[in-house]
């Protein structure tokens, strides 16, 4: 931190600050322009942002570092790089403090009134050449470019080949790895917000860390040793892993905390489950005279339904023999009445015929046989069966 604060508050400082991702060179750049006083300045990439975006934030600094003589600290990742014509322009502010074909000269005949005030202020010459002149020199004076790459691959070396300002221009620093103290320190700093028992736990858990830490840089190196790949770990990682701890810490306190909510409410439970069992047993306990009379009633009442029932076997076979009787007696019925009928449809026609010789008998026919001192045999015979019909007493 002071080496970044010291290359800024350097007259042209710029700085190139070179080491893995998340050793803390951004961290380091923005807490250095704070205590500068310097205004710190980013490129915000966003969807389809390319080099005329980029120039547009270039004049934006240099308006800023010179017609407002505003010192300023422009933050610049290797990550921002989409073109390489970015490293161009950023080597050419290094060299001379200026970008050819930066300016259109409508931007140009604006500059030139904002630094009109500037020159006066100054007691300068207000003409066009000093005012370019001024500009130049307060962009170099007051913007302070820092470089953020990191060693890794073959980009790093090419860039610096191709831009040498990168290297010639600038100051450059180098981050290494954080010692044991730096580890220990930023550990115990992020796990006082952890609700821990007692501050041995605190400590051992911030001991644990580094060592986890420094062990996974020894087995980084012997891989490399071994198999020629570099695997890299960062204070970054450092970093992810005590948060990793403290929000699986929380998670699993929550689990615990739920789970022991349930147990407690289970407990209860059984308990108010053993409670009713108990006043049941009682209530059983009372009751067990009245069951037992109950059952001996229950006992009486099976064998009553069970004599009751047979004795309406008994009556269901005699109503079954009578059924057979009845059926018996009822084909004899039906068997009689069948040849009834058949006696009956040969006696009809005989029954028509008499019927219709009775409307024919006249009072005249009557008084004849009334009035016949001895009447024939067949006569005789035909009354006695009228009178037998008719149960005429003899």
């Amino acid at each position: 931190l002071s080496r970044v604060a010291r290359i800024m508050q350097l007259p042209r400082g710029n700085a190139l600050l070179v080491g893995l991702g998340g050793s803390g060179r951004q961290s380091m750049t923005r807490l250095a322009a704070s205590i500068a006083g310097y205004k710190c300045y980013e490129i915000e990439l966003t969807r389809g942002f390319d080099y005329a975006a980029f120039q547009d934030n270039i004049r934006e600094m240099m308006r800023i570092a010179a017609c407002d003589e505003t010192p300023v600290a422009f933050l610049f990742t290797e990550n921002q790089i989409l073109q390489e014509k970015f490293l161009e322009d950023i080597n050419n502010i290094l060299n001379s403090g200026e970008v050819p074909n930066l300016w259109q000269p409508d931007d140009l005949s604006d500059l030139y009134d904002r630094m009109m005030d500037v020159l006066e202020k100054k007691k300068l010459p207000q003409t066009k050449d000093q005012a370019w002149k001024t500009f130049v020199e307060l962009v170099q004076e007051n913007l302070h470019i820092v470089l953020t790459m990191s060693p890794v691959g073959d980009a790093f070396r090419t860039r610096c080949r191709k831009f040498p300002s990168l290297i010639n221009c600038t100051q450059i620093d180098w981050y290494n790895r954080w010692p044991e103290e730096a580890l220990r320190s930023v550990a115990t700093k992020f796990l006082k917000k952890v609700n821990l028992k007692d501050e041995d736990t605190r400590t051992a858990l911030a001991e644990i860390s580094v060592h986890v830490h420094i062990s996974m840089v020894g087995t980084c190196d012997a891989f490399f040793k071994n198999l020629r790949r570099r695997v890299f770990t960062t204070p970054k990682s450092f970093l992810d892993m005590i948060q990793m701890y403290i929000n699986l810490l929380a998670e699993k306190r929550v689990q615990v905390s739920e789970s022991r909510d349930r147990l407690i409410v289970g407990l209860d439970k059984l308990e108010e489950t053993n409670k009713k069992v108990a006043e049941l047993t009682q209530v059983m306990a009372k009751m067990k005279p009245q069951l037992a009379k109950a059952a001996k009633e229950t006992a009486e009442l099976l064998k009553q339904v069970k004599k009751e029932k047979a004795a309406a076997a008994v009556i269901e076979n005699k109503v079954s023999a009578e059924s057979k009787k009845v059926g018996v007696q009822q084909a004899q019925a039906n068997e009689l009445k069948e040849k009834a009928d058949a006696e009956l449809a040969v006696a009809l026609p005989a029954l028509k015929k008499a019927m219709k010789a009775l409307d024919s008998i006249t009072k005249g026919d009557i008084a004849v046989v009334k009035n016949l001192p001895k009447p024939p045999e067949a006569v005789k015979i035909v009354m006695e069966a009228v009178s037998i019909l008719l149960k005429v007493p003899g």
